[in-house]
């Protein structure tokens, strides 16, 4: 046997099996788990050949499967005995969107299941290149269809461990179909003395509890895929892998994964609502099962949240990490002890000081308001003739008037007038000009 025969990995086209029941016509595909192939039966019916084949594991030897290395063989022993395990429980499911399992059978050193052939195209390929045909009336009915097949699963110990896009097939009428059982498993497995696992993980739609052989998984698992596979219909990208929004958040980072109720996607609310809680990184947070899912779908609408923008979240966010390591936090103010200060009384505050309209300080007021009213009277005696046409500006006459009385006014009882003019007398020059009335 050369290299290049031990190199092949997939059955070549016409190899037969389980005695010329099956015929491999052409290869689908390759997974964790296993190769996939089309084929058809005795009565030339197309079906669908899982093969077991952890290439991690394992290799080809012409048609035979064999283990990598001596320290792979208990480990593939094990996984093809899951293999078989589950195969058999599978086939005795029966619900419309689960694939229908024909049989299972050992051969070429592994094992193998016959499938029902589903006609269609997966979600994922839809999403790429025809999302138009992603209505929201197809959308509800995918997921409603989905959401019952897991249920049915999980009412009887079944996990399926890979709900993605590429195994959920739509046929022409609209129905879904979930495939691709390899990474399933029953919850009663543990008990069976089963020691070793196959864990597979799909960066994604993998849950965090699938990154961590000790991981507990249950019902709410397939949730988070399906969590995922909302994200993907609703946005058009997977949301980021498990394992790095746990690494994010454990380094006290903030969780890459954007809430879809924060964004102005044209999604129901509540189907935003769903999504965002499938899509918690602690089992303790999600959508238990879908029975959950089915309660916010089909609840109330509640209103929705003012869109921020993330970035925004995510400095806030680290302001508050930052200041709450430098502060301590202390009692409401309305709890806090007085302080002595606090208990003084304050002082009154100083009389208020008026001013004239020069701004000198008024020591008497009621001194000050008298002597205006006494210039008000007196203006209003004195008759005041109106300026004609032609009259001249004169120097007032002084005759009969005593000199020395008037250029000695009395120094102690200034008079406005006296304020006027002393006032501006240093801060305007005297006009240059004649005045004249015209």
């Amino acid at each position: 046997m050369n290299c290049a025969e031990e190199n092949v990995t997939v059955l070549p086209e016409g190899t037969e099996l389980l005695r010329g029941q099956y015929r491999i016509a052409r290869s689908l595909g390759q997974g964790g788990f296993g190769l996939t192939y089309l084929a058809s039966d005795s009565l030339n019916r197309v079906v669908v050949i899982k093969e077991c084949f952890p290439e991690q594991i394992c290799r080809r030897v012409g048609k035979e499967v064999v283990p990598a290395g001596p320290e792979s063989a208990p480990f593939f022993a094990s996984v093809l005995e899951q293999f078989q395990a589950e195969a058999h429980q599978l086939a005795g499911l029966d619900h419309p969107r689960i694939v229908g399992v024909h049989q299972t059978f050992a051969e070429n050193g592994t094992a193998y299941t016959a499938m029902d052939f589903v006609e269609g195209v997966d979600l994922h390929e839809l999403v790429d290149h025809a999302p138009g045909r992603l209505t929201p009336r197809l959308v509800d009915k995918v997921l409603r269809q989905v959401l019952d097949a897991l249920s049915y699963l999980h009412d009887r110990g079944v996990l399926h461990r890979d709900v993605a896009p590429d195994n959920l097939i739509l046929g022409a009428n609209g129905d879904v179909t979930l495939i691709d059982f390899g990474a399933a498993y029953s919850s009663g497995d543990a008990e069976g003395g089963q020691s070793q696992r196959m864990l597979a993980v799909k960066d994604g739609y993998s849950p965090p509890e699938f990154y961590c052989a000790e991981g507990l998984q249950g019902a709410f698992s397939d949730v988070y895929s399906l969590g995922a596979l909302c994200h993907l219909i609703f946005t058009g990208e997977a949301p980021p892998d498990a394992q790095t929004r746990l690494e994010m958040v454990d380094a006290g980072r903030m969780d890459p994964y954007v809430p879809l109720e924060s964004t102005d996607f044209d999604i129901d609310i509540r189907l935003k609502l769903a999504t965002d809680r499938a899509l918690a990184l602690e089992p303790k947070d999600r959508l238990r099962c879908a029975d959950d899912w089915f309660a916010v779908m089909d609840g109330p609408i509640p209103k929705p949240l003012a869109v921020f923008d993330p970035a925004v979240i995510g400095v806030i966010e680290e302001l508050v990490h930052k200041t709450n390591k430098v502060l301590t936090p202390g009692l409401p103010k309305a709890l806090q002890p007085k302080t002595a200060s606090e208990d003084t009384r304050k002082a009154p505050p100083p009389p208020k000081q008026y001013v004239d309209i020069f701004g000198d300080p008024i020591d008497d007021v009621e001194a000050y308001l008298r002597e205006q009213d006494g210039l008000i009277k007196a203006r209003a005696k004195t008759p005041t003739r109106l300026l004609q046409q032609g009259d001249f500006l004169r120097r007032p006459s002084t005759e009969g008037v005593d000199h020395a009385k008037a250029a000695s006014p009395k120094p102690d009882a200034p008079t406005l007038f006296h304020k006027v003019r002393d006032r501006l007398k240093g801060d305007r020059s005297t006009p240059n000009s004649r005045l004249f009335l015209i």
